[in-house]
């Protein structure tokens, strides 16, 4: 239309919480935090693990990489070597038990190689409880020995919890990292 400016897409994101538009670079700058406001904005897997890791490359764990809703590598933080396991808050898109089953190697990953684990999780994400199909309960059991394998290693879990939420499937296990 005439006379109306046409603003490009990816460009500029309107704040939730104050409604103002932010320059995307500049909230990006402010780690998606709005700077007028101070609303947070969700980030997703890749923006976390990028955060942690300064951009350094990732060694994927086969058959468990699912970018952008699921990350498990092998990496660096800062000089420290480490498993990372994230979940993006879409993670619901993909099939339950690939997800058990990707933190289950994540797990294993890091008691193998003697790495210390980064869980990335967010909260509220299958909070199904019912009706899960057989596939999905073996992963959950072998999660759960996973986690304890990895646990008597005595190696450091750190769980980042990016939306915690009382009811979510993972208050069990996950997040009783050693530092949460």
């Amino acid at each position: 239309m005439r006379g109306e400016s046409r603003i490009p897409e990816g460009v500029w994101q309107k704040c939730r919480g104050c409604g103002e538009l932010i320059f995307i670079k500049e909230l990006i700058r402010n780690l998606r935090v709005c700077p007028r406001c101070g609303f947070h904005f969700p980030m997703g897997a890749e923006e976390y693990v990028d955060l942690l890791t300064e951009g350094r490359s990732l060694s994927t764990i086969e058959d468990v990489h699912r970018p952008p809703y699921l990350i498990a590598a092998l990496t660096q933080v800062k000089r420290f070597k480490v498993v990372i396991a994230a979940l993006d808050p879409n993670a619901e898109k993909l099939p339950e038990h690939l997800v058990y089953r990707s933190i289950a190697l994540a797990f294993e990953s890091a008691a193998e190689n003697g790495l210390p684990l980064i869980t990335i999780t967010p909260g509220g994400l299958f909070m199904k409880g019912e009706g899960r199909d057989k596939e999905t309960i073996k992963s959950i059991v072998q999660m759960e020995k996973s986690a304890l394998k990895f646990e008597k290693t005595g190696l450091m879990h750190i769980s980042i919890l990016t939306r915690p939420h009382p009811t979510y499937d993972f208050a069990t296990l996950i997040p009783l990292g050693d530092l949460v």
